[in-house]
């Protein structure tokens, strides 16, 4: 049996739970892994200060495409710090199908040769292996914030895996991260000033 935990990653809108009960139908074992609230200004940005991550570039220049970032790399965080073999971290904006399990588990040999599986082209779910997550951290670390997290995360060792049992229920670049207030360019100034 294989060790992998399940998690959605997710504000807990009302909106979303149905899609979180549909998902939690087909895995019972999948948890929420809650996100950090871009809507909330002031603790994306404690978040930002607490994690001690170096900010330099967003694409989507909005407190939501920050926190969502933020979230992923708190993700992996706890992935490392409870030990899991293998996680994989799906948004919750997405439906998996039935066989989404199995298909996941079957794809697990591939994590040998890199870091990460993307369950999409854009992102909607990632599955990491215990060494991967530690590598990942490390790389982010290293690197700091340059772009938003999906595009940052092909640059850590990931093959894309196509016809991933689930569906997205929202386009692409349409979700609660671009529907946040937008970090204005003195504020992103302060953002790349931060000092640890």
């Amino acid at each position: 049996m294989t060790n992998i935990k399940y998690f959605i990653q997710s504000l807990k809108k009302k909106e979303r739970l149905e899609y979180i009960e549909k998902n939690k139908s087909i895995i019972p074992e999948m948890e929420i892994f809650e996100s950090i609230n871009g809507y909330d200004i002031d603790a994306t940005i404690k978040n930002l200060k607490n994690m001690k991550l170096k900010y330099k570039e967003l694409k989507f220049k909005t407190y939501g495409t920050l926190a969502c970032f933020l979230t992923k790399v708190k993700a992996f965080q706890y992935q490392i710090k409870n030990n899991i073999q293998y996680m994989c971290l799906i948004e919750d904006d997405n439906i998996i199908q039935k066989g989404f399990k199995k298909f996941i588990e079957s794809k697990l040999y591939l994590l040998k040769d890199c870091n990460m599986l993307r369950l999409s082209r854009w992102g909607d779910g990632y599955v990491t292996s215990l060494n991967g997550a530690k590598n990942i951290v490390e790389n982010i670390y290293k690197t700091g914030i340059i772009s938003n997290i999906d595009n940052q995360l092909r640059t850590c060792g990931e093959i894309e895996v196509d016809k991933t049992p689930l569906r997205s229920v929202c386009k692409s670049n349409r979700g609660d991260c671009l529907q946040t207030e937008k970090i204005s360019p003195i504020m992103e100034l302060k953002l790349v000033n931060l000092s640890y």
